[in-house]
């Protein structure tokens, strides 16, 4: 996992609704939840991923954004993305370079960990989750870590 306190990397990529996203796009207008999930359609993503859509709106009053990534395809995304409702974008990783940024590449490329980042509005990552089997810690933990921030 990437070290609390520093700068988080930036990296560009096309969201499952089809927006162009970049990092720096956010910086000083949202927090940001970055999470890196194995499959979609898995039972564990699916779970970690509701997790975070029942919460989306207390995470928005909070000024914060969650986007999901794992090596599967734009069109992957877009379908796990409506069969679960999900109300944030997915991004689509397949050539795992910003799984490798964020060193959430798992058992030499076959796989992403399980690792949510929470990043400030200045592009600091203050928090660094990895649970690969208590999903739901991830959206539980990550949303005490913001609202200590909105507190600072």
């Amino acid at each position: 996992m990437l070290q609390i306190n520093t700068i988080a990397p930036d990296f560009e990529a096309k969201l499952s609704n089809g927006e162009h996203f970049t990092l720096s796009g956010f910086k000083h207008h949202f927090n940001i939840i970055l999470y890196f999930y194995p499959k979609d359609f898995t039972s564990g993503c699916t779970i970690e991923a509701k997790s975070f859509r029942d919460r989306y709106e207390e995470l928005n009053s909070l000024q914060t954004k969650v986007f999901g990534v794992s090596f599967d395809s734009l069109e992957s995304h877009q379908s796990f993305a409506n069969s679960c409702r999900l109300p944030f974008p997915l991004i689509a990783d397949t050539d795992k370079k910003i799984a490798s940024l964020y060193d959430a590449v798992w058992f030499g490329g076959f796989s992403s960990k399980r690792i949510t980042y929470i990043i400030d509005r200045e592009g600091i990552i203050r928090g660094a989750l990895h649970y690969e089997l208590r999903v739901k810690d991830h959206i539980t933990k990550a949303l005490q870590l913001i609202q200590s921030l909105q507190s600072e």
